[in-house]
């Protein structure tokens, strides 16, 4: 009916040893779909809104809410040992009224009719994912890739049981059978200490966002760009642990005979100025905030310089692997070569571009780019962070100003 009371478990057994009930709520959670103000609702880009109405996030999208306002639906939730016992109050379940949208106003599946989303929050202590799955520290919590120790990881299987709706006239699904399990749960690796680390080319006209125009797919490299045309590499790590990562770093080698590295204040093309830059650095940087989070990360305010060294180089240890030279780009020793570039010895390191630009010795140009976290500075368990930095096709190449050939590839290394 249109005042049904739904009831089913979720059970935790599985989960940890100590996993504990926060909250549940079908509020969502709070999210900004731009100018800064957060909204409640949200539970997902393939999902709906989880209510409509005054509060709710997109509230003109009205194909992409569950059309019940705010608090509505009263969601209970009782632990017992590992089981929450699960009860949801008035939800419209005669599916007569249901989004037929997602987040991004897109069609939902036609046999997809959501009446109600529910967020159960569990707390898992740190010290049960440090020592794994035997539940004892045998290599204080660093085991991940270690075939002799288990700690630091621990495989998670949450499942939701004992779903058996029954109409008003005493129907029930499948038969009086319950739901069954078999699709009922979610498997998820929680880490002590893990991170991850992405690179592909982005950015495109007035913002970082977009890929670039031309290209079939992300990471296609299959688009074609004139002289003068600017975009970004997009260097994205997180930090998929539970402790603080002290050693984020980068490095971005180019091929300068034919791209250049170039600062915030030289761009002309992304006019988008939401997120953090310094004008005489090459980058635009979008960092995911944590709530809670020390000063000592990026951001608890401050600059990009507050927190990072950043170092730029005007040559090579060996440029025979650049396409401008030829090089071979299906060498199989091109990870030790870059690994050689990235590593090069302090005294070929400068601490800006103009000073990388005019380096006695060098080409004239950034050649590379390396920063890295400064000490004492960390990066929160949960924080991700998105490097776009800014490059742009040469006029002629830098080596010998001839124009460049048609078909150059505008490779680099990361």
């Amino acid at each position: 009916g249109e005042d049904a009371t739904i009831t089913f478990k979720d059970e935790l057994s599985q989960v940890s040893p100590n996993a504990t009930l926060l909250e549940c709520r079908t509020t969502g959670r709070a999210y900004s779909d731009g100018g800064g103000t957060l909204r409640d609702g949200y539970v997902g880009s393939n999902l709906p809104i989880s209510f409509a109405g005054p509060g709710s996030i997109r509230e003109s999208q009205a194909d992409s809410h569950i059309p019940q306002l705010k608090d509505v639906q009263t969601p209970t939730c009782t632990q017992t040992g590992s089981t929450i016992d699960v009860q949801i109050e008035h939800v419209d379940a005669t599916l007569n009224h249901y989004p037929t949208k997602d987040y991004y106003n897109r069609d939902l599946p036609v046999n997809r009719a959501i009446a109600s989303i529910l967020i159960v929050s569990v707390f898992i202590p740190l010290d049960d994912v440090k020592a794994g799955v035997n539940g004892t520290v045998d290599c204080n919590g660093f085991g991940i890739g270690d075939n002799s120790c288990d700690d630091g990881e621990l495989p998670t299987k949450n499942i939701a049981t004992d779903f058996n709706p029954v109409s008003a006239s005493g129907n029930q699904n499948f038969a009086g059978q319950g739901e069954s399990e078999k699709d009922n749960y979610r498997n998820y690796t929680l880490y002590y200490s893990s991170g991850n680390f992405d690179k592909y080319y982005w950015g495109d006209k007035n913002s970082v966002w977009n890929g670039p125009s031309g290209q079939t797919i992300t990471r296609q490299g299959d688009r074609f760009v004139g002289k003068g045309y600017e975009w970004s590499s997009r260097l994205y790590s997180s930090n998929t642990g539970g402790i603080d990562q002290t050693e984020d770093s980068f490095c971005d080698v180019i091929d300068a005979n034919y791209m250049e590295i170039i600062k915030y204040s030289e761009k002309t093309n992304y006019t988008d100025t939401r997120y953090s830059h310094e004008d005489e650095l090459p980058f635009i940087l979008y960092t995911g905030i944590t709530q809670g989070s020390p000063d000592n990360h990026m951001y608890g305010g401050g600059t990009i310089t507050d927190y990072y060294d950043v170092e730029y180089a005007a040559d090579y240890e060996d440029s025979s692997f650049l396409p401008s030279n030829n090089g071979d780009r299906q060498d199989n020793n091109m990870d030790a070569k870059i690994k050689a570039e990235c590593n090069a010895p302090a005294t070929k390191w400068y601490p800006t571009i103009d000073a990388a630009r005019a380096a006695q010795g060098g080409v004239g140009a950034v050649t590379k780019v390396r920063w890295k976290l400064k000490p004492n500075m960390v990066m929160v368990p949960g924080q991700t962070d998105y490097w776009m930095l800014l490059h742009r096709v040469r006029e002629n190449r830098l080596d010998n100003n001839h124009p460049l050939q048609s078909g150059a590839m505008m490779v680099n290394y990361g």
